[in-house]
């Protein structure tokens, strides 16, 4: 009874501070932002989607951009400029807020080539699916055990050529027992209501979880689906370190590198 929900959190988010639950920063705090400030949110999306771009095309050259995925999307963020590089976008979430404020946010910027859906939607993670699948600071706020799983989800729904875009976090800002401690109160009813109120917050605040992957498991999970490239960039967020990897899947469903020595069994 104890227990609490995360995707609760995320709902009251949606709710109460969609923008500031894409980006952690005061100044984004509350339902509506002022039009300088709603502008400055979504140019940061657009200058995130340039420099993706460049890096996937550095590392694997031409890239196909016909349909893209976007992960838990928010508000738009950055669906919204990936809806003016790719021929169209999905964007899943998990907040029905969040997903009612990116629909005015697209019709608001007259964009029609973007879909909206519930992150559970089977109808939108189907395998081989999509030119690119795209998560950003996302993967961090959700239990590992379910992570891993939609991790194989996106990873699957990646078409024969195109191209994954997964981030998460490895290490924490405040060392491993700490962020531990962290996510036990987050996840405790009573114990985060003591901890809102021992800091002078409201007693009913939403919080984040900071959920740490490993990266053997993440490599494993390529080596299982036949991922044969991929790259890695060190992402700095407020002091925790993640990685964010840009993958590529084979057209031919190759799952071995030339230099691979691969395992035979002699017939008797």
């Amino acid at each position: 009874m104890f227990n609490h929900d995360a995707t609760q959190d995320w709902k009251a988010f949606g709710d109460d501070n969609p923008y500031f639950g894409v980006l952690s920063n005061p100044k984004y705090t509350g339902r509506k932002l002022t039009e300088p400030l709603l502008e400055e949110f979504f140019s940061s999306g657009a200058d995130h989607v340039r420099l993706l771009i460049d890096a996937l095309e550095d590392c694997f050259g031409h890239i196909p951009r016909g349909s893209a995925l976007d992960f838990g999307c928010g508000v738009g963020r950055i669906a919204q400029a990936l809806a003016e590089e790719y021929g169209s976008v999905v964007g899943l979430d998990v907040s029905p807020g969040m997903l009612a404020e990116a629909r005015r946010n697209a019709q608001a910027s007259g964009q029609t080539n973007l879909t909206y859906a519930d992150s559970l939607d089977p109808n939108y993670f189907r395998p081989a699916s999509y030119d690119l699948v795209h998560s950003y600071i996302v993967l961090q706020h959700i239990p590992v055990a379910t992570g891993e799983e939609i991790i194989e989800q996106l990873i699957a729904a990646v078409k024969p050529g195109g191209i994954g875009a997964l981030h998460m976090t490895i290490l924490p800002a405040t060392g491993q027992i700490r962020a531990h401690l962290r996510n036990l109160i987050k996840r405790n009813r009573a114990l985060r209501v003591l901890g809102n109120l021992a800091k002078g917050r409201a007693w009913n605040l939403p919080a984040m979880e900071m959920n740490l992957y490993r990266t053997e498991r993440i490599i494993e999970m390529f080596a299982r689906a036949g991922i044969e490239r991929f790259h890695c960039i060190r992402v700095d967020d407020w002091g925790s370190i993640g990685l964010f990897f840009l993958l590529r899947k084979e057209v031919d469903g190759s799952s071995l590198s030339p230099w691979s020595n691969p395992l035979t069994v002699e017939r008797g």
